[in-house]
């Protein structure tokens, strides 16, 4: 069981489409800084509400996005912090 930080702009760069390739079933992907910008494209919507989502809430807020976002899960930093204790790995793209 993995854990998935993206943190580079969906629109810019292939690190979301490479993660999905990769990961696992159990793995957690959690998007933070310019990632979260790409979840107001509808097609990474769609395709990302298959997998297991988060959003770091800070970073949603601080880019004004977080009601704009609302079908995936906001986690705060103390939450992401549990996250990487709780995987075996962290994996940063």
């Amino acid at each position: 069981m993995n854990l998935h930080l993206i943190q580079t702009s969906l629109v810019r760069d292939n690190a979301l489409a490479l993660c999905l390739e990769y990961k696992s079933d159990d793995d957690t992907i959690v998007l933070a800084g310019e990632a979260i910008t790409g979840l107001l494209k509808q097609d990474y919507e769609h395709v990302l509400k298959e997998h297991s989502i988060k959003v770091l809430l800070e970073d949603a807020e601080s880019l004004n996005l977080s009601s704009k976002i609302q079908h995936f899960e906001k986690i705060s930093y103390e939450q992401f912090v549990e996250l990487t204790v709780t995987h075996k790995k962290v994996i940063t793209w």
